[in-house]
């Protein structure tokens, strides 16, 4: 599913489809596409065995660990 949405998103920038008067419907969709990574993401967890929670712990340690650089802050030497 979020496969078919990447290729639906770049479809319509490539047709230009996001101009006037669809932005709405753009915006929407984009949103859309975001809640369905995070659906994603989260329900790997769902079978709780040790393997579901490590990626999980990775996988947002990767997140809080990017934007901790994009907002300016420190990082350590080497990383």
């Amino acid at each position: 599913m979020i496969l078919t949405a990447f290729v639906h998103m770049f479809s319509v920038v490539f047709l230009h489809a996001y101009r006037r008067p669809c932005e709405v419907t753009w915006l929407s969709g984009i949103a859309l596409l975001g809640l369905s990574l995070a659906f994603g993401f989260s329900g790997y967890l769902l079978p709780w065995n040790e393997i579901s929670y490590l990626a999980t712990k990775v996988g947002s340690g990767l997140c809080f660990r990017c934007g901790r650089r994009a907002g300016g802050g420190r990082s350590a030497p080497g990383l």
